[in-house]
């Protein structure tokens, strides 16, 4: 699955629930005041129940397209 941002924790749940394998999206700021912390309990939910998390990075991809 490709995201353009990374899964809060209930789209993490419905990812694993889902049955969805592998995840494709860009590196998460686990220091966000708001999202930090649910990306932290998302990652892990997602590494735990076996989903293959790939990470794309924004500023590779800038360059690229430079």
């Amino acid at each position: 699955m490709y995201l353009p941002w990374f899964p809060c924790v209930d789209c993490a749940r419905a990812i694993v629930q889902a049955g969805i394998t592998e995840l494709i999206a860009f590196r998460p700021n686990l220091r966000d005041e708001r999202w930090g912390p649910d990306f932290v309990v998302g990652l892990q939910m997602l590494e735990e129940a076996g989903v293959a998390v790939r990470f794309v990075d924004e500023r590779a991809l800038a360059d690229e397209e430079s």
